[in-house]
């Protein structure tokens, strides 16, 4: 049986990656797995049926290489299969959502929060339902920005473009007053830069740090989960498909050596040791 300790992290892509720079700064030492399922990105102009089937077969590879928690390194996940996750597993299984909203309403002055995310992410209303669920006088604009993980992904546009682009997005919720901005995708922290010379007031929240936090603490207050968890500073990494791609982006994101990527089928990872997720066309929870 596979040793079930170390912290698993799963994307539909690389964006996911700003999520382990935080990991790698909050707990280090701590032994990770990432996988980015590189072959069916990008997941949020996708429908909420093909966004489930994708997250679980996610966290089931997870599961199969080792991993005693789950971290959702992607808002389009987080937003629209969750709970759908927490009922089908039976290790933890932690959002990026909830992170960054507790963390905008403590920046925020004016009560005024903006969103940025994929179309699905948008679509779900997640960020709404928390934020007026912890703060009802809250005011929440929202705007997808179908373009910025692919531009985080390929960097092949011009400065003046990205800035375009940017301002393209961002104007109609800085028209609104807002004060605070969160990046409701894990690739959009690459744009901090480019955001903070456009709109050097807003307060930006990176979701992918605040959950890095919120899982040190949790560490801290449970210490026999923590006790499980192995510190070989060591990470692995697994794409779905253009592993030369990912090794790019990597360099981009985090300044730290990578030794190797594997590529992996998940077809054929999973199948011959997978408990099935679907029976009578209802989900069954997989007990690990």
């Amino acid at each position: 049986m596979i040793k079930r300790n170390k912290i698993g992290i799963f994307d539909s892509g690389v964006g996911g990656l700003t999520l382990v720079k935080h990991l790698f700064s909050y707990l280090p030492g701590y032994d990770l797995l990432y996988f980015g399922d590189t072959a069916r990105v990008p997941y949020g102009s996708k429908s909420e049926k093909t966004i489930t089937k994708f997250a679980l077969e996610d966290t089931e590879f997870l599961l199969s290489q080792g991993a005693r928690i789950v971290i959702i390194g992607c808002n389009t996940v987080s937003a629209v299969a969750y709970d759908v996750l927490q009922d089908n597993f039976s290790v933890p299984i932690l959002d990026i959502i909830f992170p960054g909203v507790k963390e905008a309403l403590r920046k925020t002055t004016n009560g005024k929060i903006g969103i940025i995310g994929t179309q699905a992410t948008v679509n779900s209303k997640s960020h709404e339902y928390y934020l007026n669920r912890l703060e009802p006088s809250v005011k929440v604009f929202s705007n997808p920005c179908p373009l910025l993980a692919p531009l985080a992904e390929n960097n092949n546009m011009s400065k003046y473009v990205v800035k375009s682009i940017l301002k393209t997005y961002l104007q109609p919720l800085v028209k609104n007053n807002i004060d605070t901005l969160i990046l409701g995708c894990t690739h959009y922290p690459y744009f901090i830069s480019e955001i903070e010379n456009l709109y050097p007031n807003l307060n930006l929240i990176d979701p992918a740090k605040q959950a890095a936090q919120d899982l040190k603490k949790l560490l801290q207050r449970d210490k026999n989960l923590d006790s499980q968890l192995s510190k070989n500073n060591h990470t692995e990494y697994f794409v779905s498909d253009t592993p030369k791609n990912f090794v790019e982006v990597y360099h981009r994101f985090i300044d730290r050596s990578l030794e190797h990527v594997k590529v992996v089928d998940l077809e054929k990872v999973l199948q011959p040791k997978r408990q099935e997720l679907y029976h009578d066309n209802s989900i069954v929870k997989i007990e690990v």
